[in-house]
């Protein structure tokens, strides 16, 4: 992979020490550009100098993209995310958006540090759309601006801990740090937290890597005719650190013996090469899963297996996995999942040694990345309301757009594959329906062949397959949760 991070700053100052610090994320083979802007402002500590600052921003990604597989804004602010999208073909993502997604799988409620001085403003402004109902408990700024925050890199890292121990006492279970400036401290922080720590550059890095996997991009839909870029500026490139491997469990909520070889086959095509995946299914609980009482008999089953990982374990049989999937929309026993991860496993920082995520939820996560307005194609009996309501939880309903019921049964799409293609594809037609609707993601982890045979149908819309997500968030939250140093 080749990875464009475009420092938004009118200097080189912090290319090389960032272009090092996302080297050592990335895998053996990976390699990161970084450039900054040709004339620009010394910080981003106010909305003028975002506001010059965007279309820069998009213009050296319209010169540099070209060629780099994903694009990452080095700013907390995002400044010029969506301009940038209307001029790449590869993922562009920022890491504020990336961190306010990914920390709902964290926490249903989170804080955010953020820099003193005229900064505060900026990140209050893009808080704005979380909101309190969506589980944000609030800022805690640091009595250190922006430009301040290298001065003193002891004082700042004490300031940085005791702003996340009062997020902490106000009740929120993760905290986002809200600027990239604190990267270069994020790793005195290890070790000293008790609630989890997401670091904005290193989590749209991850991200990053993440969707170039699974081959997905933003919208490519009514977007402005093309013009001639800019002139490109001067880059610093470096090559790559360690790569960890990954072991990722998925866990199948149902008793069918023909989906463990059909999950396996799929997910093959999907992983990074040292990524080892298990796939398991419950002894005894349903078929498949097309109701709530379906999902509330599969749940006993799921805690039967995540309990027998963990003697296998301790037995020296298998090692400990790096993170479980439950493979069903419905995330089924997620949670009772989670808690048992915690406590066989344990935490740090806060942080559950092995992560156990949903189809559902990172589904819906990762096309809110791609993606200002979603939709979900449901599967099943009903299943346009549990979709909502998942969407809801995760507080990203003002991205949802709608959801539409495909015209068949979860039964039908696990072995009818050419009829639910059919189904499938008049559901995204349903779906994609005003300018504004960017991405789809299918409400049913047995849509597995059929996604990848659509997106060949659909090639200008985002089409997210949940266990394919759940795969890419998984390694995601497996990364993050590593030490600095270990990750990549």
């Amino acid at each position: 992979m080749k990875l464009l991070v475009v420092n938004p700053l009118g200097h080189d100052r912090f290319d090389l020490s960032d272009a090092e610090f996302v080297a050592a994320r990335l895998a053996p083979g990976d390699s990161v550009s970084v450039a900054s802007l040709p004339e620009g402002e010394t910080y981003l500590h106010d909305f003028h100098a975002l506001a010059l600052a965007a279309p820069r921003v998009a213009e050296v990604v319209a010169a540099l993209s070209p060629g780099h597989d994903a694009v990452v804004i080095n700013c907390f602010a995002d400044p010029g995310l969506e301009a940038a999208r209307e001029v790449s073909t590869a993922p562009v993502l920022g890491p504020g958006q990336t961190c306010l997604k990914l920390v709902r799988l964290l926490s249903r409620r989170f804080g955010v540090v953020a820099a003193g001085g005229r900064s505060l403003a900026v990140v209050q402004r893009n808080l704005e759309p979380a909101g309190s109902d969506c589980g944000l408990v609030g800022v805690e700024p640091l009595p250190i601006p922006v430009e301040g925050l290298s001065q003193d890199p002891a004082r700042t890292t004490g300031e940085m801990l005791a702003a996340v121990e009062r997020l902490a006492a106000r009740g929120a279970g993760a905290a986002v740090l809200g600027c990239t400036g604190m990267s270069r401290l994020f790793a005195e922080l290890c070790g000293r937290t008790p609630i989890p720590v997401l670091e904005p550059l290193s989590t749209a890095v991850a991200a990053a890597k993440a969707l170039v996997r699974l081959k997905l991009s933003h919208a490519r839909l009514n977007l402005p005719a093309e013009r001639p870029p800019a002139g490109a500026p001067p880059v610093t490139c470096l090559g790559t650190g360690k790569a960890a491997g990954r072991r990722l469990v998925v866990l199948n909520p149902v008793t069918r013996s023909d989906l463990a070889p059909r999950v396996s086959r799929y997910l093959a095509g999907l992983v990074s090469e040292k990524t080892e995946v298990r796939v398991e299914s419950i002894r005894v609980g349903p078929p498949f899963i097309e109701s709530a009482l379906d999902a509330a008999q599969a749940a006993p089953g799921l805690l039967e297996l995540v309990e027998a990982l963990a003697e296998e374990a301790r037995a020296g049989r298998s090692a400990r996995p790096d993170a479980l999937i439950v493979n069903c929309y419905a995330d089924p026993g997620l949670e009772a999942v989670q808690e048992a991860s915690r406590r066989l496993w344990g935490c740090r920082d806060g942080w559950p040694s092995v992560p156990a995520v949903g189809l559902g939820t990172a589904s819906s996560v990762v096309a809110a990345l791609l993606a200002r307005r979603f939709s979900v194609v449901a599967v099943g009996r009903g299943g346009a309301g549990p979709a909502r309501d998942q969407v809801r939880a995760l507080g990203l309903a003002p991205s949802l757009a709608r959801v539409v019921e495909a015209r068949l049964g979860v039964e039908e799409l696990l072995s009818a594959p050419q009829d639910a293609q059919e189904a499938l594809a008049d559901g995204v037609r349903r779906a994609v329906r005003e300018p504004g609707d960017e991405a789809v993601a299918f409400g049913c982890g047995g849509a597995m062949e059929a996604a990848v045979a659509l997106r060949r149908r659909f090639p200008g819309i985002p089409l997210v397959e949940p266990l394919a997500a759940a795969v890419g968030v998984a390694e995601v939250l497996a990364e993050l949760g590593q030490p600095p140093g270990e990750a990549a």
